[in-house]
């Protein structure tokens, strides 16, 4: 691999300890040393051969010369020129060195002339990083304190420094670090030597205020990395989460700047019990993580968590639920208990963190339906709404909320993927007020089918039909995704169907799509595009238009369909000013289908 640098950085590398080869070139090649030189077109110096030592790029070309069968390395060192230490040719990749890199990934640098540095205040942490340097590498080791706090170990050379840079490929700076492409490659022994560090240097644990619950992060700055550990962790059957924060932090030089970084979050539980297999904090912190999965452990028969699906098949019911699901596991059904989430796996999720966690460790607190009431009503809360998680998932719930806010003199609105049945909305409409409908990509099948898993929307419009029937106040929203969403054909045909079983007067909203959870190498969409199917929809016959996620357009006021003029103005959540005489165009008169 060093072979394959630019001569200006190989320069003054040496390998020794080659005799053996020459002599091998000698026999099979039946040239003297003196011709052997000369086959090549150098100068015929004795002491390469008596010694068994030469410049790494002419024993470079002597191997790619005479090409022979076999070549044993056993013994070959590499070396720079002046300095006292040396490297095996064939370097093997040992536990302590994966741990030395696994720390270097995390908490390294290269700090000129060649060295290497690692950085840390713990002195446990600091011995196992002088003792990995010192059981796999001839070097030198150098300490320095930094800012009175962190202890720098200072070790390499230029050798060493050409080993991690461009053998290994691991980039300068903290933005551009990457996990080394044996990593991928090597056994489980020694990936688990890697990350152990890796964890030990980028790693924390994270603890839910007042409750028991523990979980493990990773913080690194590099998208990159980033990726390359998600990749691996969930390779190995830990589900993850993925956060990209930005947050001001006082520098070094004591400014206030604005930075961010990527964490990678494993929680619950299983995903603990499979990380520690993989990976450990080699100082105290990893008694926090193995007391944690000991209580759980405890206490798992009050506990619940996800589990994959493996077989859904119809068959006679064997126990009185809902869903007869085949779960792999002890067998004891009795504890397993089947989980729909949101309902509708998006792949663009703008809420994934909270609604594709997958885990048992969500945040939030437990509520009666009597206790948000009350807080409702303590907040001078006029509406509650039932968004982000699917309210059909958690049904008996908001019907009792709904029920209680009623009495209250309190509306109730819910945002939901329309997969309601017909019976279940029939029971709760009295008491429900008003439903946003979301709709991706204008109801395109392909899309559907590819991107949410949906093989059919047509419950969808029969729910609308119902809301309709039983006089629930319906709005829609549109998603318009960029390249793989935007068809105007189908927009049409969805915009047609509205106008068709609700009316014209039907608050339409196109929302702008933004890169998250699973679809995050689609662009944000153009502030064009939305207008275009904004233009599309008001030509067709709608009355009320929005464009969602744009704060500040024009569009998210309210206009009169007659004369245009603006009857409610809008920044983001914020109602700026109201133009109506109770429910009429101030200006020209014209009935207008709201209540303000």
């Amino acid at each position: 691999e060093l072979a394959k640098l630019p001569p200006e950085i190989t320069k003054n590398l040496y390998v020794s300890n080659v005799r053996h080869i020459f002599e091998k070139i000698k026999i099979e090649m039946g040239y003297s040393f003196k011709e052997i030189s000369r086959r090549l077109g150098l100068l015929h110096k004795p002491k390469w051969f008596t010694l068994g030592i030469i410049p790494l790029s002419l024993f470079v070309q002597f191997l790619q010369t005479f090409q022979l069968e076999e070549v044993v390395f056993d013994g070959v060192k590499i070396g720079v020129r002046g300095s006292p230490y040396k490297l095996p040719a064939i370097f093997k990749l040992t536990p302590p060195f994966m741990r030395l890199l696994g720390y270097f990934v995390a908490e390294g640098n290269y700090t000129g002339n060649y060295n290497l540095a690692l950085t840390n205040e713990d002195e446990e942490i600091l011995k196992d990083m002088r003792n990995s340097i010192t059981e796999c590498l001839d070097t030198f080791i150098t300490e320095s304190r930094i800012q009175g706090k962190s202890t720098q170990l200072i070790f390499g050379g230029k050798l060493i420094y050409l080993l991690f840079r461009f053998v290994l490929r691991i980039p300068e700076g903290a933005k551009e670090k990457r996990l080394p492409d044996i990593v991928f490659n090597v056994d489980r022994r020694l990936l688990k030597e890697f990350l152990s560090a890796y964890l030990t240097g980028d790693g924390t644990i994270c603890k839910k205020k007042n409750k028991k619950e523990v979980w493990v992060r990773f913080i690194t700055l590099s998208e990159f990395l980033k990726s390359q550990l998600c990749y691996l962790l969930s390779m190995n059957g830990i589900r993850i989460t993925i956060q990209h924060p930005e947050y001001m932090r006082t520098l070094p030089d004591g400014r206030r700047a604005k930075v961010s970084d990527w964490r990678i979050n494993v929680y619950g539980q299983r995903n603990l019990s499979r990380l520690r297999e993989l990976a450990v904090f080699i100082d105290n912190r990893q008694q926090i993580i193995d007391n944690f999965l000991k209580e759980n452990l405890r206490s798992r028969d009050k506990t619940w968590e996800l589990e994959r699906i493996k077989e859904i098949k119809e068959t006679e019911p064997s126990h009185p639920f809902v869903y007869d699901i085949m779960l792999e596991g002890s067998g004891e059904w009795q504890q397993h208990t089947f989980f729909a989430g949101d309902g509708i796996l998006i792949h663009n999720c703008c809420n994934w963190l909270i609604s594709h966690d997958g885990l048992p460790e969500i945040f939030g607190d437990k509520y009666e339906p009597e206790e948000i009431v009350r807080i409702a009503e303590e907040n001078n809360c006029k509406i509650i709404s039932h968004t982000y998680t699917e309210p059909t998932v958690y049904y008996e719930f908001a019907y009792e909320v709904a029920r209680l806010a009623h009495k209250k003199g309190m509306l109730n609105t819910f945002v939901t993927n329309g997969y309601m049945n017909l019976n279940p909305l029939k029971k709760i409409a009295k008491y429900l007020d008003a439903a946003t409908v979301d709709f991706k990509a204008s109801d395109d099948p392909e899309f559907l089918i590819k991107y949410s898993s949906v093989p059919s929307n047509e419950p969808v419009f029969e729910f609308l039909k119902g809301l309709k029937k039983h006089k629930i106040h319906v709005e829609i929203t549109n998603l318009i995704v960029p390249k793989i969403g935007e068809n105007l054909k189908q927009f049409r045909k969805l915009v047609e169907w509205i106008i068709e079983n609700l009316g014209a007067e039907t608050p339409f909203h196109v929302l702008r799509f933004h890169p998250d959870y699973k679809l995050t190498d689609i662009p944000v969409t153009p502030v064009e595009t939305l207008e275009k199917f904004i233009e599309e929809a008001k030509k067709l016959g709608l009355k009320y238009v929005y464009i969602g996620n744009v704060p500040g357009h024009e569009y998210e006021n309210t206009y009169c369909p007659n004369c245009g003029e603006v009857l409610i103005e809008r920044t983001g959540f914020w109602v700026n000013k109201v133009n109506l005489d109770k429910d009429r165009c101030r200006k020209c008169g014209e009935k207008i289908h709201i209540v303000v």
